[in-house]
């Protein structure tokens, strides 16, 4: 009976074309019409780079940034970043470190404002997620970098 039941779930599964990645796409997934459209010609883009722990909740920070009526920049993937993330880190970190330096550099040529909250951790409250020592200190790093000309921006 439990191979009959496996089987079941198994046609259903791929009849749905359930797939974890695609089901949380379409979860977060919003089109451009379901974005305020009474946007000012000059409204206000808010950079978010994709690295680091931000990557995990992009889309729920694009949506929820779209819904407010702000235009949303991302930065892109892109094997350039990490060269000039390295470039600018001033230090020797490891490459996703680097990598995020890069990040920044990209987002804030592109935004008004830069969306880079500290998360220390994540998770689930009974089994936490902790993020790397350097990543805590990422935004720090950030504000200290005269390379990166951030006093236009605001963190």
């Amino acid at each position: 009976m439990g191979v009959e039941i496996e089987l079941a779930l198994s046609r259903l599964k791929e009849g749905f074309e359930l797939n974890v990645l695609n089901l949380r796409h379409k979860i977060f997934a919003f089109g451009q019409e379901e974005l305020p459209e009474d946007r000012a010609k000059d409204a206000i883009t808010i950079g978010i780079p994709a690295t680091l722990y931000l990557l995990e909740c992009l889309p729920f920070w694009r949506l929820f940034f779209g819904k407010l009526g702000y235009r949303v920049y991302v930065s892109p993937p892109s094997g350039e970043l990490l060269g000039k993330g390295t470039g600018i880190a001033g230090a020797g970190f490891c490459a996703p470190l680097s990598y995020w330096h890069g990040h920044v550099l990209e987002v804030s040529q592109h935004a008004d404002y830069l969306f880079l909250p500290v998360m220390l951790n994540g998770g689930d409250p009974g089994v936490p997620k902790y993020y790397c020592y350097y990543s805590n200190y990422a935004v720090a790093l950030l504000r200290n970098n005269g390379a990166l000309r951030l006093e236009a921006h605001h963190l």
